[in-house]
């Protein structure tokens, strides 16, 4: 990896070639590339260039092709990325740059996870993995290091994750694993993948939140 070049290797480094060509038109000045925990062949990239439409990249063939997946964020450099490995039922990515850090879920658009932090450019991202305690970690330019749970691991019992799909008696789409009973507090989010669906008398719990933009 060059500021403008990016290099692959499948056999430790004998021999090596390069995927450049498959960057988008206008695609330039790579900052950052990680590469999906469960899977090599899917990579993730930022841009460290403004105006140009491009920020973050996803590719799914190991370089070959690359598909822009920047709806969402601001059209300015994201200068860190990093996927939570916890988060085996979907895609779950954290992105920073100059207007703070930013979180995709699927195949959502990203959306802003700046609660708490302050008005900084923030340089790097990285996640302390600790099981329920887990943190994702930022670097600031000049404000130091702050640290914020992730977002899967701060949903408590009755928060909906709509991980799998929209039903809303599959437990794996609640973050605690357990479809609501008559004394959970259910809050529903909008950053989520799929939003629940239910008909009359098919669902029950004790109180019932929707967060903005979030619908039932």
């Amino acid at each position: 990896l060059t500021k403008f070049n990016f290099y692959k290797t499948i056999d430790g480094g004998v021999t090596w070639d390069t995927l450049s060509d498959s960057f988008p038109e206008g695609f330039n000045e790579i900052d950052e590339i990680i590469v999906k925990n469960s899977d090599p062949n899917v990579l993730w990239m930022t841009e460290n260039r403004w105006g140009d439409g491009v920020s973050v990249l996803r590719s799914g063939d190991g370089g070959l092709t690359w598909v822009n997946i920047s709806e969402g964020l601001p059209d300015a450099p994201m200068l860190g990325i990093v996927q939570n490995e916890l988060n085996t039922n979907v895609e779950e990515l954290y992105a920073c740059g100059y207007y703070g850090v930013f979180i995709k879920m699927g195949d959502l658009p990203w959306a802003l996870f700046n609660e708490g932090l302050p008005n900084v450019n923030c340089y790097r991202l990285d996640i302390y993995y600790n099981g329920e305690n887990s943190m994702l970690r930022v670097g600031t330019h000049g404000r130091g290091l702050w640290q914020s749970n992730l977002y899967s691991t701060a949903a408590g019992p009755g928060t909906w994750i709509g991980a799998e799909d929209d039903n809303w008696h599959n437990p794996d789409n609640w973050a605690s694993s357990e479809v609501p009973v008559l004394s959970t507090n259910v809050t529903i989010p909008s950053a989520v993948p799929h939003l629940p669906k239910i008909t009359y008398g098919m669902g029950v719990c004790n109180n019932l939140t929707l967060l903005a933009g979030a619908s039932l």
